[in-house]
């Protein structure tokens, strides 16, 4: 992830649709193509093959990970193949008109024990010791009446409760009521409860309020709704203390950092992968890209998200992967969750109001998606007095993706003025939307266990396929969907990157009388990237949660 593409221009970032459209050459595929999904057909002729010690197909945070982890304990001779014409996967910045927006991950989540935040920390990309910005609410139903604080503060109360309960059956192994398996099943159980022990008059409202907390539960998710999150598997994951720390130059600025050690020869930009052949040779493992190129590597780590596995892991790999861990693969959620910037000339929004909450009444899901995708919009929050972002997620944000960004804008004018109850909300001068499920290289935005899958499932994930002699790493796995505890996560997905060099340098490491490291009396010792940093993953690996 280079520093000079942390940032890149409007014309070849993803999501940026018709609307955003300007001239320019790229190596991406253009706006259109990406937010069409559209691939260029591989090319079947074979020509020589290239031998390197290591592959990593790849080029987000866990490959670049895994890339600079491998530099660090000596070893070049290496190569990571980028599909797109740019490095930093689902981590992307654009910069129109000067404006800089995130389209991709935004947060560091979290600081103990983030190496993500301790690497922002070093490179000097932010203070150690940071004033945490007041956050002030306005709620509003769907006929523009306000809502109280206090009695949105009690719902958020109550629901914070609630959450912690489900957290617990995976913690306490308790047995959650007959019926009862997904996240969002047992919140609106919980919410029944509640609101029986309130006079009639006053349950409406909290119970608008408490739809509002689950679509945005949903966005933090990844999820369509959090009735596909499940009950007994949510407190896998695991909350590292600190909150979430905004970069003042946006999450893409960690890119340079990430990538500073990396050789750049070693970087192979435009090559997307048609074919990993793990086992026609027993020492080898041999990667043909779409273009014909033909790479070999006794050890192949392979980052690509989730959504790609589940749409092409069938014919990405020859043979196919292991029937167990392809069933992991479609068992686990890999949902979208889309951003929508609002860039205005004046702000209209009170000065002191930092997020509108919208309390939407019922809505009626016998609908298309078309005519209702706007009512998954949970709020609009302040980046700036003139800058409005919002969320969509699930089914809504698939269909957001096929409309050009002006109807976006125009639509979530709308929204505005029927919330605010004021017809004279301006039209957006700018409206810049992210696509992530039309990305061919992503598919998606980031994985959550779905009910019926279980922490079990990324463990299967992220395991190696191991050679014939049933210990050397032949295939490895990273990315923040093979992490059992940051899944979803930057953080998750770096941390993955490492464990796969990990595994490759525990291997291929050798004592003086010949005997694998692991049977000689001193265990070989391992460069790490940010040996400087905490780092909780040793101890969370160290703990058994199943």
């Amino acid at each position: 992830m280079a520093a000079a593409m942390a940032d890149t221009d409007l014309s070849s970032a993803e999501g940026a649709g018709p609307a955003g459209q300007q001239p320019g050459q790229s190596s991406d595929p253009t706006p259109d193509q990406e937010r069409a999904g559209q691939e260029k057909p591989p090319n079947t002729e074979e020509g020589p093959v290239e031998h390197h010690q290591v592959l990593i197909i790849g080029g987000g945070v866990s490959g670049l990970s895994a890339a600079s982890c491998l530099v660090k304990n000596g070893i070049t001779d290496f190569r990571l193949l980028e599909a797109r014409g740019r490095l930093g996967g689902r981590v992307v910045g654009i910069t129109v008109d000067q404006l800089k927006l995130q389209l991709g991950a935004m947060w560091i989540h979290g600081v103990l024990g983030n190496p993500i935040y301790e690497l922002a920390v070093r490179s000097g990309l932010i203070k150690s010791i940071q004033d945490q910005p007041v956050h002030s609410l306005m709620a509003c139903r769907e006929d523009g009446r306000p809502i109280p604080f206090h009695i949105v503060q009690e719902v958020y109360d109550a629901y914070e409760q609630f959450m912690d309960r489900c957290v617990e059956y995976f913690l306490c192994k308790y047995e959650p009521p007959d019926g009862v398996r997904s996240v969002g099943e047992h919140i609106r159980l919980e919410v029944d409860l509640y609101l029986a022990g309130l006079p009639e008059r006053e349950r409406d409202v909290r119970r608008l309020l408490f739809e509002y907390l689950l679509k945005r539960e949903a966005v933090i998710a990844g999820a369509h709704s959090m009735d596909e999150v499940d009950l007994l598997e949510c407190g896998t994951y695991c909350d590292l203390p600190g909150g979430n720390i905004l970069l003042p130059e946006g999450y893409s600025s960690i890119l340079g950092p990430l990538r500073q050690d990396v050789p750049p020869e070693t970087l192979l930009l435009g090559h997307p992968v048609s074919r990993v052949s793990w086992a026609a040779r027993p020492d080898r493992v041999t990667v043909t890209c779409e273009s014909g190129r033909r790479l070999s590597a006794e050890h192949v780590v392979c980052t690509v998200p989730l959504g790609v596995l589940k749409e092409r892991a069938e014919r990405l790999f020859e043979p196919p992967l292991p029937a167990a861990r392809t069933a992991a693969i479609q068992r686990l959620g890999f949902g979208t969750a889309n951003k929508i910037f609002l860039e205005y000339d004046r702000p209209f929004l009170p000065a002191n109001v930092t997020e509108l909450l919208l309390a939407w009444g019922p809505t009626d899901h016998s609908q298309p998606v078309a005519q209702r995708w706007q009512r998954k919009i949970y709020s609009f929050s302040k980046m700036s007095e003139t800058l409005l972002l919002a969320w969509v997620v699930g089914e809504e944000a698939v269909h957001m993706e096929t409309l050009p960004m002006e109807e976006v804008g125009r639509v979530c004018t709308e929204v505005l003025a029927t919330f605010l109850d004021d017809p004279c909300v301006p039209r957006p001068k700018r409206t810049v939307c992210s696509g992530w499920k039309s990305q061919p290289y992503s598919r998606g935005s980031y994985s959550f266990i779905k009910t019926g899958s279980t922490q079990a499932d990324i463990y299967t994930v992220g395991s190696p396929i191991l050679a014939e002699d049933g210990k050397t790493p032949r295939l490895l796995f990273a990315g923040e969907h093979c992490h059992p505890s940051f899944y979803s996560t930057v953080h998750g997905a770096y941390l993955t990157g490492r464990s796969a060099v990990q595994q490759i340098l525990s291997a291929t490491a050798t004592a003086d009388d010949g005997r694998p490291a692991a049977a000689a009396d001193e265990p070989p010792t391992l460069h790490q990237p940010d040996e400087d940093a905490t780092d909780l993953s040793a101890w969370l690996a160290g703990i058994d949660l199943t």
